[in-house]
This record gives C-alpha cells, sequence and structure tokens, in this order.
C-alpha cells in the first residue's frame, strides 16, 4: 500500500471521527434544549391555582379593601357615629385598629399567593380573618343590639344583616387560601414518602466493594 494511499485512508478515518463528534454534540444539544423545555413546563403551574388566585384578588378587593378602607374612613369622618346610643356602646378606635391591621394582613396573604408561598399565605389568611371579623362584629354588634331593642323604620331593621353582607364575605379569602395550601402539602407527603420508599429500596453496597 503506497503512502498517499494510507494518508487518504488516515484522513476519511478524521473524517468520520470528527462526523460521529459533531453528531453526539448535536444530539447532547438537542438532548439538553428538551430538558430545558420540560423543565420550564414543570415550572408552569397548574391552572386550577391561577383560578384561585383570580378569585382571592377579586374577593380581597371588594370585602377586604374596598369596605374595609371604606370604614375607616367613616370612622374617621364620624360617619358612623350618627346615632348617639349606637356611638355610646361602640369602640370605634379599636375598630380602626382591627380592620386595619386585617386589611393589611390580607394584603400580604395575597402577595403571598401569588408568589406561590401558599401555606405562608394560608397563615396570613387565617389571623387576617379572624381580626377582620373581630373588628368587624364590634361594628356590627351595638347595631343588631340597638335594632333589637329599638322600633326604627323598616329600611332600617337589617341594617346588621347589611353590615354583615359587607365584612363577613372576607371568610371566603380563608377557605380559598386553605384549598392550595392542603393540596401543596398533601403533594409534599406523598412526595416524601416516594423518596423515603426509593431510599429504602436501593441496592446495598458490598462491604467487600
Amino acid at each position: 500500500m503506497g503512502k498517499k494511499e494510507r494518508l487518504k485512508r488516515q484522513k476519511q478515518k478524521q473524517d468520520e471521527v470528527l462526523r460521529q463528534d459533531q453528531m453526539e454534540e448535536a444530539a447532547l444539544q438537542k438532548s439538553g434544549t428538551k430538558s430545558k423545555q420540560l423543565e420550564k413546563f414543570k415550572k408552569r403551574e397548574n391552572p386550577f391555582y391561577l383560578v384561585i388566585k383570580i378569585l382571592e384578588s377579586i374577593g380581597y378587593a371588594w370585602s377586604a379593601f374596598f369596605v374595609g378602607i371604606i370604614t375607616l374612613i367613616a370612622i374617621q369622618q364620624d360617619i358612623l357615629k350618627a346615632n348617639e346610643e349606637i356611638q355610646s356602646t361602640t369602640d370605634f378606635d379599636k375598630i380602626f385598629i382591627l380592620i386595619s391591621i386585617g386589611i393589611v394582613l390580607f394584603t400580604v396573604m395575597l402577595v403571598l399567593s401569588w408568589r406561590k408561598k401558599y401555606l405562608l399565605a394560608f397563615g396570613f389568611s387565617a389571623v387576617a380573618t379572624w381580626v377582620y371579623i373581630v373588628g368587624a362584629n364590634e361594628l356590627i354588634r351595638p347595631v343588631k343590639n340597638y335594632l333589637a331593642n329599638t322600633a326604627v323604620e323598616e329600611s332600617l331593621q337589617n341594617m346588621d344583616k347589611k353590615y354583615m353582607a359587607y365584612y363577613y364575605p372576607a371568610a371566603v379569602l380563608l377557605i380559598l387560601a386553605l384549598i392550595p395550601a392542603v393540596i401543596k402539602t398533601v403533594q409534599y407527603i406523598k412526595r416524601k414518602r416516594l423518596e423515603k420508599r426509593a431510599r429504602d429500596n436501593a441496592p446495598v453496597k458490598s462491604i467487600i466493594n
């Protein structure tokens, strides 16, 4: 075999090796792209959680923020102090503080929910609901007692129930926050059990090896 022929075959082998390297590199790049796409897909959240967060936002905007802010303004402007008997049995300063704290906590809850911190969001929602409803009851109870013991116009007989319709829907935020928190907790427990089962069933390495 001549020198020229040997060089030619050597060149063909080099070209073949180079071609295989390029194919492997292309396959790796493609695999990496698929892996990134799969990872990105996994990061996408279930639309169910988006629906929950939209409902939370609507409930917050109406019952917690809008009604709460209107209440604070009404207290500051003495609008709720029109009736002397109700005023004498109502601690408006306490109501102002409780409603304010409730609004702040509900705001934190909503932010945490949109940031997918569902367990923390539920915790803040539980405290916010309790504080907010206590504040609302401090306002509603004197009105209810007044209506029970005083003859009033027919249009005012259900005033306490109207107040309840404004404030109590805030409790729905607690239920909405509970749903993803429970789901995430169950998923976490299942994942931990699977990980433990995988560790328990993993082959034990030989002491000699």
